[in-house]
């Protein structure tokens, strides 16, 4: 069956995908942490840093040394970033808000002005993240019905997560 449909490489995720940081399975139904999301980002887009970076952050003390290198590697790379006051928050659930704005700037999408159109569909979008929310769903990175509206201060769950880097994979 896969033979007739082409290139399976194409077809399926990288297994190790869906393997966190301490080399566990990502639970589906668990909120993601920031850290957690940037692992997996970093490791759906291979993303390489400088393993000898220091991390900019207030609370790098607090980022395990598990995602370190991811960590560093996204910011590098313009797609991770810190709070106002200087920190990461790395055990903090990102929400779906900071999810976007990181899967937006790792597929180097030119940024869209945000318009009542095309939010359409998305509830409690923060100011500083309409743009990217407004990019993310003109290129169709997700959609939202009337009935099933996204509400983008909340966080994301590991299956909202894994479908949403495969996704990505898909249009990158």
């Amino acid at each position: 069956m896969y033979e007739e449909a082409g290139n399976t490489e194409t077809m399926l995720p990288p297994l190790d995908l869906f393997i966190g940081p301490e080399g566990e399975v990502i639970d589906l139904e668990q909120e993601v942490s920031r850290a957690e999301f940037v692992y997996l980002l970093a490791k759906a887009f291979e993303l390489q840093g400088d393993v000898h970076l220091e991390l900019p952050f207030t609370d790098a003390d607090r980022i395990d040394s598990s995602v370190r290198d991811a960590v560093g590697a996204a910011v590098q790379e313009g797609i991770a970033a810190g709070w106002s006051d200087g920190s990461f928050r790395p055990d903090q659930p990102i929400t779906r808000a900071e999810l976007t704005a990181m899967l937006v700037k790792a597929l180097q999408w030119p940024i869209i002005e945000a318009t009542a159109d095309n939010l359409t569909g998305f509830d409690q979008v923060p100011k500083w993240a309409e743009s990217y929310a407004a990019t993310a769903s003109v290129h169709q990175l997700f959609t939202a019905g009337e009935d099933d509206r996204l509400a983008f201060n909340e966080p994301v769950t590991g299956a909202e997560t894994m479908l949403l880097l495969l996704q990505s994979l898909k249009l990158k």
